[in-house]
């Protein structure tokens, strides 16, 4: 690519259209192509139309699990929190293969356990790479938090 490129004679908005929508490009892997493209073919729609459903589903009951999560979340920091949801354990804890005890420890504690940055061992120490650090606070909890998941 040239140092420098002349935009002088350029058109502003040349290709800018009023309401026009970005759509994502979506490129699953060729084994989850396949897949999608066997249960389009067999339930007789199209492939786009599966995918859309099976996108719509998936996030409406993600929105539900995340519900109960939260409200779970929030029931263990104030007793006797008012809300409709039961205060039992939800499901998604379960499913993921984390104690309530611990969830709860960690929501707690969140705050005084990060300071920069949250995320993976991995995701926070190539962060602390970028910034030329040795370490980010968080890191250990990090650790701790994969250990006893």
């Amino acid at each position: 690519m040239p140092d420098e490129i002349d935009f002088s004679g350029a058109t502003r908005g040349k290709f800018y259209r009023d309401g026009m929508k970005l759509r994502l490009p979506v490129y699953p892997d060729d084994a989850l192509q396949e897949r999608l493209t066997a249960l389009a073919s067999a339930k007789g729609v199209e492939l786009l139309a599966l995918v859309n459903d099976l996108l719509r589903k998936n996030l409406s009951r993600w929105r539900g699990r995340r519900r109960r999560v939260v409200d779970f979340t929030g029931r263990q920091l104030k007793p006797g929190k008012r809300g409709v949801i039961a205060s039992s354990e939800p499901p998604a804890l379960r499913k993921l293969g984390i104690d309530a005890d611990f969830w709860t420890g960690h929501v707690k504690w969140f705050r005084s356990a990060y300071q920069r940055f949250v995320g993976g061992i991995e995701a926070m120490a190539e962060k602390a790479k970028a910034l030329n650090q040795q370490w980010l606070k968080g890191i250990g909890y990090a650790r701790s938090l994969a250990a006893n998941r």
